[in-house]
């Protein structure tokens, strides 16, 4: 809560704005949705889980997917890109 209300990174962070997170531009890297530690979202592993599924089942369906781009990985709290990485699919 404390991240997400932070003048440093947000315009306007106490007011309710989900378009904030649509700008693909925005790097201050700010966004932490599952939060950590002793308080972390109850949620975060059936979602992760979730969404890898759903992945898989989209990524079945190419025959091919490239890259151009090198793939770094924030490890914690749930790995994820360090940036977007546009891909190619055939």
């Amino acid at each position: 809560m404390v991240l997400h209300n932070d003048k440093r990174y947000w315009d306007d962070p106490i007011n309710f704005n989900p378009a904030r997170f649509e700008d693909p531009n925005v790097t201050h890297e700010a966004y932490f949705p599952f939060a950590g530690g002793a308080h972390t979202c109850l949620g975060k592993f059936f979602a992760s889980y979730l969404f890898k599924n759903v992945i898989y089942k989209l990524v079945d369906n190419f025959e091919q997917i490239t890259t151009d781009e090198d793939l770094k990985i924030n490890p914690a709290p749930i790995p994820n890109p360090r940036k977007d990485v546009k891909i190619q699919v055939l």
